[in-house]
Parts: structure tokens; sequence; C-alpha cells
């Protein structure tokens, strides 16, 4: 019950935030359109709420990290706050009754209410498929179960652990290089009373059916066509490519190609790592923070829309010269000083916050945020107003950098590296080669789109926001081929997601105009849409079909090695212990002193040193080394199980351990060593 109480508060939270002037921006950018207000509200809301409540449990909870439940210290000041606002609304409530506009859906505008319908029932439906509580029995979905070892390790480490200061579970090493503040949410939630998938399902739902009403607010907003704001949001869901082509010309027959297309497992692919569905609505399943950052993300585009319709341009004037349009955009007082207070000079300063402030909720949509602002700077009238929020947004990002790296640590290393995940050797023709093949004919249709877009679209107020549109889809794709943030450069793959959902916007509307030009046009509008999202539905099916629960991977949370570690340990303890990817003890909230090395390595940490570091102690037959080992490294317990008696890095000294340390629990083929705290 505490748990959807503090998520209602969240709610309400994120409502005062609007009406107080979070919201001023989208207001003006959707004034006058077909989008009904509550489409921007309601999404902004919750995301809104849950970050300010998200990070005021933590702080608390980080500056009383010495108490013995910092967490309940932390929820207290939440709660206060939001019991608060609540007391504030309430008599706004009593004093005006429709103030809080309770009713949002009396719109006659079916087309986001049905987005939010069928998307989040489809998306709750795979949410609780692919991460589900049976009795003890903690399932993961074969598609996400790799990534959910640490993102529920991460979880448990607040609700059950003391990960204060916080350190990534799988690689405890006095920082976190990961975005974690999404599942730190969800984690308080566990402790607030919700079950654990319940806490981790019901916020990735709220953030995912607000991406998609804001996608859909932005598209409407860009096209004037509802339908093709739906129809961006459909384009959003079932990605292009040509592996579903390839799949499809492979059947051999019609018969053959459906049977294939109900029955497929496995995540068809024709460039690198496809097959790890990288590309498809597993990656909002497998991430579920994704979802939020995409909301902020989108919200932060839509609310600098007002500052690049260029009011000093008439319907209907006739076009000036070159000279007068270049003073115009870049050498007169409106180019770039703000607007005075009265009209919104400083509105965009709340939304910088609220970008800022999702950095460890999830870094990369931050990334692809002001990537995509400053190229709309560019277009945009008052500049200086957009400087502003990127300004406060990349403050807030440093400070959280400090906060959780330390002074001069980075989260991410940028260099040069051209090509992505094209073929080797990388050239421009590789590169384009790699687009076709994971993009198809998305690609063409954007073209197509851009042209007609700019030859039936006279009016100059609007051209300028799709010119700028248009420039900042496209940022986040080159960056993605041109630069390297992490280790593992494939996780670039959602700069390139995100542009693709905003270059959908064209191909959107290029449907919708192909559709409006008859019979025929309809037929062909209609027969282009599966064409372009075949390998979009066939990816669909197969998340279907891998998420089984019969194939889920389980770990049993009354396992007599995890009651004993959470009932008999300090939760600020470490644990040495084989490679874990998804294993009950990594969900003790106990921290592993080296998890699966993926996970860290892509993160940016040193798993080289720590590896030789285990083998030395699971392999080694000198106790002064094993014993500065352990000690140096603060490890508590040592952990040996069948993996360590089968690994392939060192030969297990079983005897050897024993014979240093204390046996303090072993049951089937598990065995727990205590490290006396003088070793």
């Amino acid at each position: 019950m505490l748990g959807l109480l503090f998520l209602f508060l969240c709610w309400l939270t994120g409502r005062w935030l609007w009406e107080a002037g979070l919201g001023r921006a989208a207001q003006d950018a959707i004034a006058g359109t077909k989008v009904p207000e509550w489409v921007v509200r309601e999404p902004v809301s919750w995301v809104a709420g849950m970050v300010t409540l998200g990070w005021t449990t933590y702080l608390v909870g980080y500056l009383c990290r010495e108490a013995a439940h910092p967490l309940a210290i932390g929820n207290t000041a939440s709660f206060a706050l939001g019991f608060a606002v609540l007391y504030k609304s309430f008599r706004k409530f009593r004093r005006a009754p429709g103030a809080l506009n309770l009713q949002p859906l009396r719109s006659p505008n079916l087309v986001p209410v049905l987005i939010a319908a069928i998307g989040g029932s489809i998306f709750g439906y795979l949410c609780f498929r692919t991460f589900f509580l049976d009795g003890s029995q903690l399932g993961a979905g074969v598609s996400v179960f790799s990534d959910f070892g640490p993102h529920v390790a991460v979880i448990r480490s607040f609700s059950v652990g003391h990960n204060f200061p916080t350190e990534y579970p799988h690689f405890p090493a006095g920082d976190a290089r990961y975005h974690f503040l999404f599942q730190f949410f969800a984690g308080n939630l566990e402790l607030l009373g919700l079950p654990l998938d319940w806490a981790f399902n019901l916020p990735s739902l709220i953030v995912f059916v607000s991406a998609l009403l804001l996608l859909y607010a932005l598209a409407t907003v860009l096209t004037g066509r509802a339908v093709a704001g739906g129809l961006t949001v459909f384009l959003f869901c079932f990605r292009p490519g040509v592996a579903g082509y390839h799949f499809a010309f492979e059947s051999g027959s019609f018969s053959e190609f459906v049977r294939r297309f109900l029955s497929n497992t496995q995540f068809i692919a024709v460039t690198k790592h496809e097959d790890w569905g990288l590309w498809n609505q597993n990656v909002y399943l497998n991430q579920r923070h994704l979802s939020l950052g995409l909301t902020v993300l989108l919200f932060a585009l839509l609310s600098a829309f007002p500052l690049l319709v260029r009011s000093s341009c008439a319907a209907g004037a006739p076009p000036s010269s070159l000279p007068s349009r270049i003073k115009d955009a870049w050498l007169t007082r409106s180019a770039w000083f703000p607007r005075p207070v009265a009209q919104g000079g400083l509105c965009l300063l709340p939304v910088g916050l609220l970008l800022g402030a999702s950095g460890f909720w999830n870094g990369a949509t931050v990334i692809g945020a002001l990537l995509m602002l400053g190229v709309m700077t560019l277009f945009a009238r008052h500049r200086l107003e957009l400087a502003g929020l990127a300004t406060v947004a990349v403050v807030l990002a440093w400070l959280q950098n400090r906060l959780f790296l330390g002074a001069g640590a980075l989260a991410v290393k940028p260099e040069w590296v051209f090509g992505f995940l094209a073929d080797e050797p990388r050239s421009l023709y590789s590169v384009f080669t790699y687009a076709w093949r994971l993009l198809g004919l998305t690609p063409v249709l954007v073209l197509a789109g851009v042209v007609v877009w700019f030859w039936r679209c006279r009016e100059p107020r609007e051209d300028n926001l799709r010119r700028a549109w248009l420039a900042a889809a496209l940022a986040p794709l080159v960056f993605a081929f041109v630069v390297k943030l992490t280790p593992d450069i494939a996780i670039n793959h959602k700069y390139v997601m995100i542009s693709v959902a905003a270059l959908n916007v064209f191909v959107a509307w290029l449907l919708v105009r192909i559709a409006d030009s008859g019979t025929i046009g309809k037929v062909v509008a209609s027969a282009c849409v599966p064409l372009v999202c075949l390998t979009g539905l066939v990816d669909f099916v197969t998340v279907l079909n891998k998420s089984r629960r019969e194939h889920a991977i389980l770990a049993d949370l009354a396992h007599p090695a995890h009651v004993w570690i959470v009932a008999n340990t300090s939760p600020k303890d470490r644990l040495l212990t084989d490679w874990y990817s998804y294993h009950t003890l990594l969900f003790t909230g106990r921290k592993i002193f080296y998890g699966w090395p993926y996970y860290a390595w892509s993160a940016g940490y040193d798993t080289g040193a720590r590896e030789r570091l285990v083998k030395a102690v699971y392999g080694g037959r000198d106790w002064r080394v094993t014993r500065e080992i352990l000690k140096s490294n603060h490890i508590a317990y040592v952990v040996i199980d069948d993996g360590n008696r089968r690994s392939d890095l060192y030969h297990l000294q079983e005897d050897f351990l024993r014979s240093h340390l204390a046996v303090v629990f072993e049951q089937g083929d598990t065995v727990i060593l205590k490290v006396p705290n003088d070793s």
C-alpha cells in the first residue's frame, strides 16, 4: 500500500510542478494544435514526480547513510513533501473544483487514448511475461535475463542491502558508473511493500506509455495530423530493416512464411549484433529506464518548438532577400536574447532542471537531447533560452558525476571511431551498406517525405520548425557513427533509435499524404506500412515466443544460501563468488566482488585486473597473498559452488581455502566461507 501511495504522490508532485511552470513551454507548443493538453501533461507529471521524489529519497538517504535505515529517513522526507503537495492541491481544488482537471479524456480525439490503452496493455503484458515472481521463484525471460542480472542486483542492493555510498553491485569499486536511479526507484517501491515484480514492472509501464504519448504529441504538432502522430508511434514500435525481407524470402512459400513467422524464437539479423535484439521491442523490456529518458528527451524537444516558429514571417508575406534573412536570424536582439519573463523567457529553465536531473536515470537520452537541442539552436530565435536550458542540464549532470564517480572521473570517455557496427574495413560504402541493411526502406521514405513536406507546405512559420526537426533528428545518428563513449560501441544503438523515431515523423507524413490522394492512395499507403515494419513485426512475435514463462530463467529467492546470507550477513558485505549473470546470490542485496564481466567492462571498469585477483584467491596456494587480497578488497565471505569447481580460469583450491577460512554455511554444492575480521 505504501508503494502505491508513493506512486500517487509522485504523480501529484509532478502535476504541481507542471502547474508551477514546468509545463509552460509545452503548453505554448501545443496551443492551437490537435493535441489535448493531457497527452503531454500526464506523462510529464508522472516522470517529473518520479524524478523529484526519487531524488529526494535518495539524497536524504545518502546524507543519512550512517544511520541503520537511511531509506526510512529518505522516504519520510519524500512522503512529507508529497503530503505537502497533496494539502496544497486539496486547498486549491476546494477553491476551484476544476483546477486539477481530473477528466483528461473529454477531448474527442481518441487516437492518444487508443495509444495509451493498446500500447499499455501489450507492454504491461510483456513486462510481466519477462519479469515475474512466482512464489519464491524470480523469473526473467530468456531475451532479458542477461541485463536483468545487474538491474535486479541494483534494485535489491537498496531494498535489501545498504548501498550508500552507491557502488555497482557487480563490481564494487567505490563508485557507480551506471545510471542506476530507475532501479533505485524500483528498489524503494519494493522496500515500501510492493512485490519485486510489481515494483519494477509498474513504473516501467508508466514511463513507456508516457514516451508513446509524448511521441504522438510531438509528431502531431509537427504534421498537424493526429493520424500521422498515431502512425509515428506505430513505426516506433515496429522497426524497419531488411532482415524481415530475408526472413520472408528464405521461407520459400507464403504458408511456410506464416508458419515460421508464428513460431520463430530467434531474433532475425543481417547486421552485427542484430541477433541480440538490439533494435526491437526487446530493448524497452530489457532496459526499462530507457523509456523514462525518452519521455524527458521528447518533452525537452517539444518545449523548444515555440522558439522555432518564426513569428516575424507572416503567412502569405513575400520572401525577403538573403541578406535580410541572415540579419533577422543572426544579427538582431530577438535572435539571441531571451524573451521577457511575462512572455515565457524563463520557462525553459525548469525543463533544463528535469533534463539534467534525469542524467543518472538514463544518461544516453540526456546526451541525445543535448545533441538535438544544440542543432535546433541554429534555427531558433532567443537562442540564449536554449543555451540556458542546456547549461542547467549540463551542470546538474556534472554534479551527479561528481557525486557518484568523484572528482576528475567521467562516466563516458569520448573518442572518434568511424563506422559504428559497419563491416570492416570501414568506409563510406560499408557504412551506407550497413545503414541500408539496418534501416531498409526508411531512408528512402524519409527523403521522399521531406521533399513532399517542403513542397506541399509553403507556410514560412512552419517550414523553419520542420527544417530544424530534420537537422536535429539526424544529429544522434551522425553521432553514433563517429563517436564512441564507452568500451562497447554497440551501446550507441540508442542514438540510432532516437534518430529513427524522430525521422519516422517524415515517413508518417508521407504515408498520410499518399492516403489522402484517394482510394488508390489508401491502398498504397496501407501496403507500405507492413513493408516498412515487416522486420519489427517478425521481431514482435519473436519477443512473444521468447517470453513464454516456461522458458524463463529462474532464481530461487528461498534458496538456503540466499536465505542464510540475508539473515546472517551485513547489508554492506561483499561476497567473492563465481561469475554470476542471473543468480539468486545476486539478489541478496550484497555486492558481488566480480560478477559477469561484460557488465562491468561495458561500464568502463578494469575487469582484467580484478579477474587476476579472483584467480589468485580461488586458484592460489599462498595464504599471505590470499589474505592480503581479501583484506585490501574488503571481502567478507568467499562462496564456492559448482561454477567455481568447473571454472576454466583456475583450478579451484577448495581444501586450501577451507583450511584457512571458517565454513559458516554448507548445503548441497554451496559452501560459504567467512573471512576473519583480522585477516
